[in-house]
């Protein structure tokens, strides 16, 4: 989104000169020097014992030899971090982030100038993963600049730039100053869409042809797919995990244009109930009634355009909490400057993804939006909520933890915060201890539901009613317990709480 809002106005004449590169890491992980990897660990100051753990872990890969069916030997890894290692991708953030600080520290450098709409925030590089934008002043010095990082970082590191898979996108620049940095950092420029992280980004709204890539994507997997040779439990499950999260991902971003959700909805469709041909079966039940909850008889799919505005909202969210967000910093730099996102006046010059956004307000007024309204406990709404008022204090807690004590015979825990978590530490041995811990669980967990209905559905159970769930939970967990183990106590203790 934020790439989004950098590439507005590099169609515009009369531009302030600016471009966008485009990085491509070649072999990411297979090339990382193991040397840097290690100095790098040691300079961010990691505990000797955890730093030499990581280390073996990487210097231990060892590759096997596969031929005609056969292992034929084998040789050690020298470089490179394992695919598919939990510990690599934590490992290759911090190597980027050197990457970072590097060019920060490049940028004090009285030749390098940022981009226009980048120096409030000090702003030179995005990267997620090995996919990396640079954003600079469109000048010669500046590209000079970041080129003599990237050469250090890959003489350091081990990573290399892929020249034929890196573009430069150039705005406002004229074009001998375009072939001059062309020929310095020897990248070809590419013209839009730019694709980032798979989404296609472009200075102008989203055409059809941009959408078309979720269609297509989904097709193809559908063709990979026998339906007929699946259950129907197992089509909701691929078009749940699948398709639908395909969808999802691209709504996390944009709003998608109506036509494209409607076309999703539609394959999925086809695929639940099955084709026959080039025509689907008979639907059983409508598209409306599958979208619903399963507890009210549907499938639990999500509806396309109350799903993607369900989305989008968490960016309105983020911006009223002011979250600590690189891109809540920048909406509040670029557009807001300290005014509330429900006060903010929708200016001209604005990108169509922040203009689709703003209108978003209006399905979310802040009216409707939950908010604390009160600090007080929202069960008996004497005291400031707090979790030792919640499960010590709170007059229905009390009177609930009476019921369960008088079911289980005995007090079976402290009613002070400290002596109950000093309760819970010890050991626990014997079958009254372990039940007296599944009773504590089930009350505790009764009562955060129950605060939880207070705060969402307006009412609150009884404490009697609390009470019986409790003990139909752990009635339901005695019944599992073998007699034959147990001691003739023990038997007559879960005998007696069975029947109570």
């Amino acid at each position: 989104m934020i790439l989004q809002d950098i590439l507005k106005n590099y169609r515009r004449k009369n531009n302030s000169p600016r471009y966008t590169i485009k990085i491509d890491i070649s072999k990411a992980y297979d090339t990382v020097d193991w040397n840097f990897v290690e100095d790098l660990l040691n300079a961010l100051n990691f505990p000797a014992r955890f730093f030499q753990l990581v280390m073996i872990c990487i210097k231990s890969t060892s590759y096997s030899l596969l031929m005609n069916g056969r292992i034929q030997g084998g040789f050690q890894g020298a470089k490179g971090l394992r695919q598919g290692d939990p510990l690599s991708p934590l490992i290759f953030v911090m190597i980027m982030d050197y990457l970072t600080r590097c060019f920060l520290h490049a940028a004090l450098d009285s030749k390098f100038r940022y981009h226009p709409l980048c120096k409030s925030l000090k702003l030179i590089n995005l990267c997620f993963a090995d996919d990396l934008i640079l954003l600079s002043k469109g000048s010669k010095q500046s590209i000079k600049v970041l080129k003599e990082v990237l050469d250090g970082f890959n003489n350091t590191t081990g990573l290399f730039i892929n020249v034929s898979k890196s573009q430069i996108f150039f705005g406002g620049v004229d074009s001998r100053e375009k072939r001059e940095i062309i020929r310095d950092i020897y990248l070809a420029e590419d013209c839009f869409p730019l694709k980032y992280l798979g989404v296609p980004l472009r200075p102008t709204k989203w055409k059809a042809e941009d959408c078309g890539i979720i269609i297509k994507k989904i097709r193809l997997r559908l063709n990979t797919w026998g339906s007929r040779h699946l259950s129907f439990a197992g089509r909701v499950q691929l078009i749940h995990s699948v398709l639908l999260g395909l969808r999802n991902y691209w709504m996390s971003t944009f709003i998608l244009p109506q036509s494209v959700s409607k076309e999703v909805e539609k394959l999925c469709r086809g695929f639940l109930w099955g084709m026959n041909g080039n025509r689907s079966r008979i639907h059983v039940a409508s598209w409306e009634k599958v979208c619903l909850p399963k507890p009210y008889g549907g499938l639990g799919f999500k509806e396309g355009t109350k799903w993607n505005q369900a989305i989008l909202a968490k960016y309105i969210w983020a911006i009223t909490e002011k979250r600590d967000l690189l891109w809540v910093k920048w909406v509040n730099n670029i557009y807001l400057k300290r005014v509330s996102i429900w006060s903010y006046d929708l200016k001209v010059d604005t990108s169509w993804y922040w203009r689709k956004l703003c209108r978003l307000r209006l399905k979310f007024p802040i009216s409707e939006i939950l908010m604390a309204d009160s600090l007080l406990c929202p069960v008996c709404g004497d005291q400031p909520e707090s979790h030792h008022h919640l499960f010590f204090d709170c007059c229905l807690s009390r009177r609930l933890v009476e019921l369960v004590f008088q079911w289980l015979g005995f007090r079976g825990w402290p009613l002070d915060f400290a002596c109950w978590l000093s309760w819970l530490s010890l050991k626990a041995s014997g079958m009254v201890r372990h039940v007296s811990i599944a009773i504590l669980a089930a009350t505790c967990y009764n009562t955060w539901l129950n605060r939880n209905r207070c705060v969402f559905e307006g009412y609150s159970k009884s404490d009697s009613l609390i009470a019986l769930d409790v003990k139909t939970i752990v009635t339901y967990r005695l019944f599992i317990v073998k007699n034959s183990k147990l001691s003739r106590q023990d038997r007559d203790f879960i005998h007696r709480l069975k029947c109570n």
